[in-house]
């Protein structure tokens, strides 16, 4: 269990550095954390099935994240 607990204490500290330290305004940046948060969320539910849900949509939300960095740095924009 220390195992578990040490890599959610790594995931959340690494989270709060690269928040602290990152360009907010880099889509990229963005995208970056929020995989992290998903990933801590995803951690967090092994043990709390009741994060699931939070988890999964912190997942979606992380996918649309990268998919808009990727769109915004290519110069490509969607009629959406």
């Amino acid at each position: 269990m220390a195992d578990h607990e040490e890599l959610h204490l790594e995931l959340t500290q690494l989270t709060q550095l690269m928040s602290a330290s990152a360009d907010r305004s880099e889509a990229l940046a963005e995208a970056s954390l929020a995989c992290l948060e998903a990933a801590r969320l995803a951690w967090s539910a092994l043990d709390r099935p009741e994060l699931c849900e939070e988890a999964l949509h912190a997942t979606r939300a992380a996918s649309l994240a990268i998919r808009f960095a990727m769109v915004e740095r290519s110069g490509v924009r969607t009629g959406r």
